[in-house]
């Protein structure tokens, strides 16, 4: 079940709860197969920290703010999209490439995982298109329970998936189709990004202690997507739960992962 810790908004007498990361799973990221589920993990907090985000910053932007509103809903947008592209990559090319050597139905209950939050986070995508477009206005209540409709069922999702991803169900898969697959998967990804937008998203709401490797960029491209594309949008990822640096802020730091408890 997902864990959920409650502060009190700025403008509201009403707590408002966000959630807890998952802890990172024990391992090395050089071992291909242990790698699956700690970058799993590292992905998917990347989501909740962003949608903690969004409902800590809901309590600061004020409906009347028409410039402020755009920005912060424009960054929501850019979440959602990220988090159709990582679906896309899990259901087109990840989970039928493990499907074909762990046999039939072993990553079903990962994309029935999808649908699980699918028409609520669909609403919430709605509303976030409609104030964008100015058909309705910004309303932080309304938002935020948009948000918790989807949110502890997509929580709960990208927990139990890192159980289908544990290096004993995986470590019999050959290392050079694992290697070959996450060349693969990496190119996918690439062309998918863009420094403008996308990246900034994983950086934004990354993790700066067990997650420094992630995104997967080169050295100077990591330092243009914080240090000069950041600044064409910066309205956008002040909204972020990091620093551009990939600092976590304050305000979000008792939501961060541990490690998970050493087996006997």
């Amino acid at each position: 079940m997902s864990t959920s810790l409650a502060i009190q908004p700025s403008s509201s007498s009403e707590p408002v709860k966000l959630y807890k990361c998952i802890p990172i799973p024990r391992g090395s990221i050089s071992n291909v197969w242990e790698l699956q589920a700690i970058r799993m993990v590292i992905i998917h907090n990347v989501f909740i920290r962003a949608y903690n985000s969004m409902l800590h910053y809901s309590t600061q932007v004020s409906p009347s703010n028409a410039k402020r509103v755009n920005s912060f809903i424009r960054y929501c947008g850019l979440v959602n999209a990220a988090v159709h592209e990582h679906h896309h990559v899990e259901e087109d090319s990840y989970f039928p490439w493990v499907e074909e050597r762990l046999g039939a139905g072993s990553m079903s209950a990962n994309v029935e995982g999808h649908h699980s939050f699918e028409g609520p986070f669909k609403k919430f995508e709605e509303l976030v298109a409609s104030i964008r477009d100015k058909s309705v206005s910004f309303a932080p209540d309304e938002f935020r329970a948009a948000i918790y409709g989807f949110l502890s069922p997509f929580i709960d999702h990208l927990t139990s998936e890192i159980e289908t991803l544990r290096v004993d169900k995986l470590k019999n898969i050959p290392e050079a189709e694992v290697r070959k697959m996450e060349s693969d998967t990496e190119k996918i990804i690439r062309e998918h990004s863009n420094l403008m937008t996308s990246a900034q998203v994983w950086v934004m709401n990354g993790d700066g202690k067990y997650g420094v490797w992630f995104p997967p960029m080169p050295a100077p491209v990591l330092w243009v997507c914080m240090n000069v594309t950041y600044h064409f949008n910066s309205d956008l990822w002040a909204f972020g739960a990091c620093t551009k640096n990939r600092k976590i802020k304050p305000e979000f730091a008792a939501y961060e992962p541990e490690l998970e408890p050493e087996t006997s």
